[in-house]
């Protein structure tokens, strides 16, 4: 049968139908509204819906199902290209042309700080092309290539812009022919530029690179004709992949002697884009087009992997845009080759899964997978993300009436696989979640008045809240489930009342003489909104949860009905009749009554966009999309659809949940109750009063993080203090004082509206101090000593444990003198290094610790004599202040007067020792420093005596600070030995000698342990 034919019949049918119903179940309204009318009227059955049934008879097609995109209008301009980065801290930036007119565009770009989109105008040239590309460096500066010209003609120079946290900065990159066309940028780790781009006047293929002082170009290729893409390794080498004049798709690489590199598929037809990432591990991928299709391709161990993303024939390939995410997948958005539908494939670590996307346009993947999307449509630029379908994490209760009377559905989120609840022959209708979406609160008609009732979920349990003789409507519960608000009229007036959740303490709220309906609660469950004429028209109200500090929100509606507050607490959504056309519209106000307006304009005559509720992320709005006729005076309902609406704040897209024709009365609630969690990292020690601040996230539930609250606080007594709020950040850089300890703590939302609660204490700590004091600490072979304990006097900010590599720090707040002391289990007892002067200047302090079983009595010099070394020679040893630790040390040579004739003059200590048993790793060390010596002629030995067998070294004297020497004696076979050290000096004159000090003969141990783990390597798909 023809449409227009069974159109014509399902009329006929209508109204014969019409005329035969009887008056009792017709509307005598002149108007489908009045207060209560719709919970109080579907209870009294005097609304009749269509008893035909049939899809004909329905005014909109079913489209089951969420987009999974949140979309929002960033320019509100003519614009045209755009080009779209997520960077290392998850923040996006976009670089766009914002059109003056058909030839002329400003350069713009543009970043979101965590609340707002800031954008900042880049060049205001003529004629700029939308040839541009653009990169943020790892400290945030921004680096655009870009070009212009010439009319009728390709790029004429490639320009070059650069904001370096202060100001753009400008620069003509190369201007030597038509250059500058299909240019690509990327930033290394110094934050200098690499570009690609062609010049067209020789079709070449160019390369550039800035060096911190100048630019440098060079031709990488003579066959170029079509996009280029560049990426940089690890190592800072460059990447490109191109399209050539007759050769398809080319790709080489520098490895920093020259360039490398090999034609990696597609033929001559080769379409003008072409995309090259280069992942984790150093490997190119590379996106292009061609005869086969959009293909991905990618090098592992040299050989070249393919794969076909799209086999749509290649003379109607479109533009598209890649990506890598954080696992190295690629992502991919392009239009189908035919339908030209956007389209979003992405590889899944298995295959490759494909989406529909808004639109097409510039795709960039954040931290957690997810993509983002850039693209103009008329009048600016929208930024589109891919959001958690709440399908998976919420849940949608209605009452449908597809059984020919009301009864109570559950679905899943996305309005999928509804399920009845109740089966009884009495009307349920106006369910309501609790959080969490385990019971369902409800009113019946079952025991022959309206009544609430509530149930599990899955529809046991069905147990009755309320009996009186008047009604009792629209229960809606408290966010922590323990409480019940709705109204009735029990005391002659309808009123506002709550109840406990079963069904006990139930208590007025409100008294006034006015009419008192439609509760809703705050998310903090701290206040309740509602409707009241008690000023003439219907307006907003609110009150405390215990019905004190009653106030009006709104003023001049004249209708208000079904409100609901936003899972944020920041606005409330109901319905009014915005044009006075007597149907009702979706209205959204702000929670302190501010900022009125209605984002799906106004609903059609004879149709009610009715009852709007949020979603649990609040991106979207559900309502019941209510058609009515009007037959003869009387109306009657058509169907009623629950739709959704998103993208609030800019061009909504309305689409429809379910496709039955007879629901009413949606509402929509998180099935994730669970607490995301977060960590704030923060560096211990800052030596500069600005440093950097992370914290990351995870979220146990479905619904995924949202963003964060950071606080900080000044000294441990401090007042906790917001620094960020409700940021996506997951750094930012915190400016402090010197001598100031800075405290950090965060907390995280996810989008089902769970918010994790603040630590008692903090995550992380940060002290600005103003000095370092830096060192090492050995063993007697000069081996790292791990975990040994070093502290001054006075004391330092803290006392330091030594690094695997033996390293340590101190730090101060104040200038001053100290002494350092270096300590550690395992060893002897180290005299502290004294008068230390911080700030210090020279090289880093050595300690160097003496082992346990040390043979050596005195070899520190600490007793004040030399009794247990009997100095001998004909310059006596003594001891001097100058030291390496402690307060002594022993100086052998010196100034002397004497009578005696001889070649040289000596200075002698000697120690009769008992070798550690067994000798293994006994070694001797020392500390030393030249005073003054003529290497030629003086002499300082070191002699090792035993009963039959003799050592001697020789140290070198060309030295002027502290040298550490030490010598290995595990082969030494004599249970003792002499350790004598002699100076020979060859004049008695000059102030010649050298200091020696912390002498020590034992076993040596090791001060760390190597512990080699087995290599993992990561394997390719």
């Amino acid at each position: 049968m023809f449409p227009s034919l069974r159109k014509l019949l399902l009329v006929a049918l209508l109204f014969l139908f019409l005329a035969s119903l009887p008056t009792s179940v017709q509307s005598q309204e002149p108007t489908p509204h009045s207060h209560g009318f719709l919970e109080r009227h579907i209870a009294e059955q005097t609304i009749p819906a269509f008893a035909y049934g049939g899809a004909g008879a329905r005014s909109v097609a079913a489209l089951t199902g969420l987009t999974r995109w949140f979309t929002e209008r960033i320019v509100d301009s003519v614009s045209a290209s755009t080009d779209l980065l997520i960077d290392s801290n998850d923040i996006p930036h976009i670089v766009f042309q914002y059109r003056l007119n058909d030839f002329d565009a400003t350069l713009k770009y543009g970043y979101y700080d965590g609340t707002n989109w800031q954008f900042y105008t880049v060049d205001t040239k003529r004629h700029l092309t939308n040839y541009f590309s653009f990169d943020v460096d790892k400290m945030g500066h921004v680096h655009i290539s870009y070009c212009v010209y010439v009319p009728g003609m390709a790029c004429d120079d490639l320009l070059y812009a650069h904001y370096d946290g202060v100001s753009w900065k400008y620069e003509v990159v190369d201007e030597l022919g038509l250059v500058g066309q299909f240019s690509s940028i990327q930033a290394d780790d110094r934050g200098y530029p690499h570009i690609s781009y062609i010049d067209s006047t020789n079709y070449a293929l160019k390369y550039a690179r800035y060096d911190g002082f100048t630019w440098h170009t060079e031709t990488v290729d003579d066959s170029a004709m079509g996009a280029t893409s560049l990426a940089l390794d690890s190592e800072g080498h460059a990447h490109i992949a191109w399209i050539t004049r007759s050769e398809g798709t080319k790709y080489v690489y520098n490895d920093g002697v020259g360039w490398h590199g090999q034609r990696i598929g597609g033929n001559a037809f080769v379409r003008n884009f072409i995309s090259l990432l280069v992942d984790a591990i150093d490997r190119p991928h590379v996106i292009y087009n061609d005869q086969d299709g959009l293909i991905h391709t990618y090098r592992d161990a040299d050989i070249w992997h393919k794969e076909t993303v799209s086999n749509c024939d290649y003379m109607e390939a479109d533009y598209f845009s890649s990506a890598l995410d954080e696992l190295d997948n690629p992502h991919v958005t392009y239009s189908h080759c035919t339908t030209k539908q956007p389209i979003y494939a992405f590889y899944d670590g298995n295959a490759w899964q494909y989406e529909t996307p808004p639109a097409l346009g510039s795709l960039a993947v954040d931290k957690e997978n997810r993509p983002h999307v850039t693209y103009y449509t008329y009048p600016g630029i929208v930024y589109a993300t891919r959001v958690n379908d709440p399908g998976g994490w919420s849940a949608l209760t209605f009452a449908s009436y597809r059984d020919m009377n009301f009864e109570i559905y559950t679905a899943q989120g996305d309005g999928t696989n509804p399920v009845r609840r109740t089966a009884h022959g009495a009307t349920d209708y106006t369910p309501e979640f609790n959080r969490g979406a385990t019971q369902i609160a409800f009113v019946s008609t079952r025991d022959g008045n309206p009544e609430i009732y509530t149930m599990r979920a899955d529809g046991t349990q069905q147990t009755r809240l309320t009996a009186n003789v008047s009604g009792d409507y629209l229960p809606t519960w408290s966010p922590d489930g323990k409480k019940i608000a709705f109204y009735s009229s029990r005391d002659g007036n309808s009123e506002i009342y709550v109840m406990n959740a079963d069904g006990t303490g139930q208590t007025r709220l409100t008294a006034h003489g006015a009419w008192d309906g439609h509760p809703t609660w705050s998310p903090d469950g701290s206040k309740i909104a509602f409707v009241s004429d008690r000023t003439g028209g219907d307006e907003l109200w609110t009150m405390n949860a215990d019905g004190s500090n009653q106030k009006q929100l709104s003023t001049g509606l004249g209708v208000a009905a079904y409100p609901d507050w936003s899972p944020d607490g920041l606005r409330i959504t109901f319905n009014d009749d915005a044009n006075y056309d007597g149907w009702l519209d979706v209205a959204v106000i702000n929670a302190d009554g501010t900022g009125l307006f209605h984002p799906l304009g106004y609903s059609p005559a004879s149709y009610d966009f009715m009852a709007p509720v949020w979603s649990p992320d609040g991106m979207y709005l559900a309502f019941a999309r209510l058609q009515w006729i009007n037959y003869y005076g009387n109306w009657y309902w058509v169907d009623s659809y629950i739709h959704y609406a998103t993208n609030l704040m800019g061009d909504p897209i309305i689409n429809v949940l379910g496709d039955s024709g007879y629901d009413w009365w949606p509402d929509w609630q998180t099935a994730d109750v669970a607490a995301p969690t977060s960590q704030v990292f923060a560096p211990t020690w800052s030596e500069t009063v600005t440093f950097t601040v992370q914290w990351q996230g995870s979220d146990v539930g479905l619904s995924g993080l949202r963003f964060y609250d950071v606080q900080y606080r000044d000294g441990i007594i401090g007042t906790w203090t917001d620094w960020l709020t409700k940021t996506v950040k997951t750094s930012a850089l915190f400016t402090g004082e010197y001598g100031h300890t800075y405290y950090f703590r965060s907390r995280a939302y996810d989008y089902a509206g769970n918010v994790e609660s603040y630590l008692a204490d903090s995550d992380a700590s940060t002290h600005v101090y103003r000095y370092a004091l830096t060192g090492r600490v050995l063993a007697n072979r000069e081996q790292p000593v791990f975990a040994a304990v070093v502290s001054s006097t006075p004391a330092a900010l803290n006392v330091a444990m030594t690094n695997h590599n033996g390293e340590f720090t101190l730090y101060f707040d104040d200038a001053g003198i100290f002494a350092i002391e270096a300590s550690r289990n395992d060893f002897n007892i180290l005299p502290p290094m004294k008068y230390i002067s911080v700030p210090y200047t020279t090289a880093p302090l050595t300690f160097y610790l003496p082992p346990a079983d040390d043979a050596i009595t005195g070899g520190n010099f600490e007793d004040g004599n030399l009794t247990a070394w009997a100095p001998s020679g004909e310059i006596m040893p003594v001891l001097t202040s100058t030291v390496h630790t402690g307060d002594a040390a022993v100086m052998l040579g010196g100034s002397f007067a004497s009578t005696m004739l001889a070649p040289s003059w000596r200075s002698i200590i000697q120690q009769e020792i008992e070798m550690p048993s067994p000798p293994t790793s006994a070694t001797l060390s020392l500390l030393y420093q030249v005073v003054e010596a003529e290497p030629i002629s003086d002499t300082l030995e070191v002699h090792l005596i035993g009963a039959t067998q003799t050592l001697t070294y020789t140290l070198p004297l060309a030295v002027n600070h502290w040298e550490h020497r030490w010598w290995d004696l595990s082969t030494w076979d004599n249970p003792t030995l002499t350790l004598q050290i002699v100076w020979y000096q060859s004049e008695m004159t000059r102030t010649a000698g050298i200091i020696l000090d912390e002498i020590s003969l034992g076993t040596a141990i090791q001060g760390v342990c190597s512990v080699y783990l087995p290599l993992v390597l990561r394997g390719s798909r």
